[in-house]
This record gives structure tokens, C-alpha cells and sequence, in this order.
């Protein structure tokens, strides 16, 4: 399947940037098609064949080549091969009005970004534009911020050490080594590298590690912890590169760079923590902490799911608070959110782990039971939901009185229609919990069908 590019705001910026290299040796399309870049771009230049195209590239370094193909002097795969010699990275768009599978090719091996074929269609050669500055971009944005790495990592002072690969003494340290590790350049010159590790079985297996590897590719780089002089576990990054004597006279050499990343460790934790109460945030309601909308939504849609596929039976209740309104009203919202939040401390003293209670917003909460086993087994548990209500909250003072009206949907339902959802079910209780509300509130009803027949 071909992803589709999409003109966005981003594309249009980006394209008033750009300079280009437009190669054709055709009058009448050089013309038209040169006034179309330019309306785009922020330059266009113009060449009339491969060769002088090469030189407008060498002296100006555009940013995109768009050429025809077969020209005189120099065609447009020769050009291009003598272009991409220069700055490898340079996107070019083959224009053409031969359909060959040879030049196809070629263009494929020199690694052209796209090959227009002739009459261009404008949307086409956009859409490849597009395509190509936004590469353009990101390679940018990508060697800016490795040129910011490189700048920040430069500044940054490691420890420093040159190990004997053989004897695993240490023979050099720099004044940061002393500094990371807390000894002086005597105490260090001549031990052996297992001083700075946590043990000398430690040291035996990251030896093991760092000689294989540096053998293998030149290089061994990982993170582990090392051990301070005051005994203290730091984690640290390792970078190890083997200096070898072309002679071969002298044991091989290890410069071994350690570099402390104890704030960086912990940005990271704070980072996961930050990340978890976002998540929670984004799955629980901030007011009581129980499942909000959507992730009870998504709870029920899975339960669903499971009902369907082990022939279990579960059930919705849809939970109404009977005299929130005059209490938010008469003390105020600061009153009736600790109410909120005591009412949703109860409730969940009386729901399974495994069920899913949650709050839609105002007083409205929602359970779903999981594997129920009867009827008798729901009206129970929304019975005990009421009672828990029933004796008055505390809050600031005020003795609060206020009770629940409930209402119950089944899965399956006692009609067993195919058209039973999540929302249905959610929505089945909804009705029954209004026709509870109109019974006097401090009860519940059970939504029987399709019918809306209720049993309360």
C-alpha cells in the first residue's frame, strides 16, 4: 500500500525555503515548468543541460535537483552521479518522458527520490517536493540536535583512565577520575581495574565483555554501576576504544571513559513517575480516583468481550445520588466535592477487585459485575450499594443526608438481541435508574428489555 502525502501548512513553509536546481534542456517545459517552482520555492535555478547544471550545483549547493533525463552535453543520470559525488545527500527527482526500465533502474541505484514521468503532472511532482523537504527537514533538525549533543557532551568533564588489557592494571587517570571516584592519582596508578568495580567477579565478566568486544568491532560501550572509594554504588555510562601498538611489542591498551549519570537516572525515574500520573490522569477521574468515561467504557467493551466468549452474565449499574443537587447548592461545590469523594470511598468498599467502578461526571457512578452468577446475586450487590448510603456524611461540619437510586442492565439481556454493546447496556441502565428516580428515588429498577420493561 503507497502512503499518500498530504499537503499540510508545515509542507508550504517548507517548500518557500527551498532552493532548487531545475535541469531541462526542452524550451517551452524549462519555461512553464520554471514559473511553477518559483511560485513555491524560495529560488529556482535554471540550467539547460547536465553540464551546466553541474556547475550551477558546484557553486550553489541548492537544496533539491529536479532534471530531465536525456539532454545533451551530460543526461541527467550522469549529472546526477556527478552530484550525489558531492553531497551524497542531495534528493533528486528524475524527470522523463521515456518509460525505460534500464534508466528506471540506474535511477533506483544512484538512489534518486523520485522518477516523474513526462507530461508532468504537477500534483505528482508536489507531492515528491513535499516528500523531499520534509526529509530535508528532519535531517536538519536531526544534525541540530546531534551538533547540540556534541556541543553539551564536549563540555561535560569524565573520568578518563588508560587500562593495561593484559594485567588490567590501571596505568593513566585524569584529575576527574580522581574527582568521580574519590581517590587520588596515586591511590589509583598501578591497582588493578577491580577497584573501581563492585566485586571481582564483576570485573571478570565485564572484562570477558569489553576484550570481546573491542576485538570484534573497535569499540565496547554500555552502562552498568561502579563503586566509589567510600564505598558508594553509582550508575555510570562505560565507553572503551583499544589503543593497539602496530608493532604488536606491547600489550594492548583500553582507554576507558566512565562518565557519571546519577541526575540523568533520576530525571528518567522522575520522568516515569510524571509519566505514570499521566496515565493515571488519563484513565481515572481526578476528583475520586475511580475509572473515568472512557476507561470505564473501555473496561466494560472488554468485559464485554470475555461475557461473550466463556457464556458468563454481567451486569451494568448505573448509580444516581437523590439529593446531591440541594447540597451543591446550599454549601457549595468545595462541600459537595469531599461528598463526591466520601460517597465514592463507600461504594468501593462494596465492589469486587475484579469489577470496574467508575464516576460519568456530576453524581452519576457506574459498576459493571463481572461473571455474575443470577439475578438475585446483582440485586444484592445494589442493594448494599443503597444501604451504604444511607447514613449521613460528614462534611465540614454538616450532617448530609443523601441516598442512590440504581439502575441494572443485563448481559445478555433477557431478549438476547445481537444489537447488545457497551453503550447499550450502559444506556439500558440509564432508563431504569430515571424509572427508579421516579418510583422515589432510594431503590432500584431492572431494565428487562427491549420493551422497556422494568422491574423495580
Amino acid at each position: 500500500m503507497t502512503t499518500q502525502l498530504t499537503e499540510t501548512d508545515d509542507d508550504t513553509e517548507w517548500l518557500k525555503e527551498l532552493r532548487i536546481l531545475y535541469v531541462e534542456d526542452e524550451e517551452g517545459i524549462r519555461l512553464q515548468l520554471g514559473q511553477f517552482l518559483k511560485r513555491r520555492v524560495q529560488d529556482v535555478m535554471i540550467a539547460h543541460d547536465g553540464r551546466e547544471g553541474l556547475a550551477l550545483f558546484a557553486e550553489h549547493k541548492p537544496d533539491i535537483v529536479i532534471t530531465d533525463l536525456l539532454m545533451p552535453n551530460m543526461n541527467g543520470l550522469e549529472m546526477t552521479e556527478a552530484i550525489l559525488k558531492i553531497n551524497p545527500r542531495t534528493p533528486v527527482i528524475i524527470t522523463t518522458a521515456f518509460n525505460e526500465i534500464d534508466y528506471l533502474l540506474k535511477a533506483i541505484d544512484l538512489g534518486v527520490e523520485a522518477y516523474v514521468i513526462k507530461p508532468i503532472q504537477t500534483e505528482r511532482l508536489t507531492r515528491s517536493l513535499f516528500k523531499c523537504a520534509r526529509n530535508l527537514s528532519f535531517e536538519a533538525a536531526y544534525r541540530k540536535g546531534n551538533q547540540l549533543l556534541r556541543l553539551i557532551l564536549s563540555s561535560l568533564n569524565e573520568a578518563v583512565f588508560i587500562i593495561n588489557a593484559e594485567t588490567k592494571q590501571l596505568t593513566y587517570c585524569n584529575q576527574m577520575a580522581e574527582t568521580l571516584f574519590g581517590y587520588t592519582q596515586p591511590e589509583l596508578i598501578g591497582q588493578m581495574a577491580g577497584i573501581l568495580y563492585i566485586d571481582q567477579g564483576h570485573l571478570q565478566r565485564s572484562f570477558a565483555d569489553i576484550l570481546k568486544t573491542c576485538v570484534d568491532s573497535g569499540s565496547y560501550e554500555c552502562q552498568g554501576r561502579l563503586r566509589r572509594k567510600n564505598g558508594e554504588i553509582f550508575p555510570c555510562e562505560h565507553s572503551v576504544r583499544p589503543i593497539i601498538d602496530a608493532s604488536a611489542t606491547e600489550p594492548m591498551q583500553l582507554v576507558y571513559v566512565v562518565r557519571d549519570i546519577t541526575l540523568q537516572k533520576r530525571a528518567e525515574n522522575v520522568f516515569l513517575e510524571h509519566q505514570a500520573q499521566l496515565d493515571f490522569l488519563a484513565n481515572h477521574d481526578p476528583l475520586t480516583g475511580l475509572s473515568n468515561r472512557r476507561c470505564f467504557q473501555d473496561r466494560l467493551k472488554t468485559a464485554l468481550a470475555r461475557s461473550r466468549r466463556l457464556k458468563t452474565k454481567l451486569a451494568v449499574l448505573f448509580i444516581d445520588l437523590d439529593k446531591f443537587k440541594p447540597v451543591n447548592d446550599r454549601f457549595g461545590h468545595e462541600v459537595g466535592d469531599d461528598l463526591l469523594r466520601t460517597v465514592a470511598g463507600r461504594l468501593s468498599l462494596i465492589v469486587r477487585e475484579q469489577d470496574t467502578l467508575g464516576r460519568f461526571g456530576g453524581d452519576e457512578f457506574v459498576l459493571v459485575i463481572e461473571d455474575v452468577r443470577d439475578l438475585s446475586a446483582v440485586t444484592q450487590v445494589a442493594e448494599k450499594l443503597i444501604r451504604a448510603l444511607d447514613d449521613p456524611f460528614e462534611i465540614s461540619g454538616h450532617q448530609l443526608c443523601v441516598g442512590a437510586s440504581v439502575g441494572i442492565s443485563m448481559f445478555p439481556s433477557f431478549t438476547q438481541t445481537d444489537t447488545e454493546d457497551s453503550e447499550s447496556l450502559i444506556h439500558r441502565a440509564d432508563q431504569a435508574m430515571y424509572r427508579a428516580k421516579l418510583h422515589g428515588g432510594d431503590g432500584f429498577c431492572l431494565y428487562e428489555g427491549d420493551t422497556e420493561e422494568f422491574t423495580c
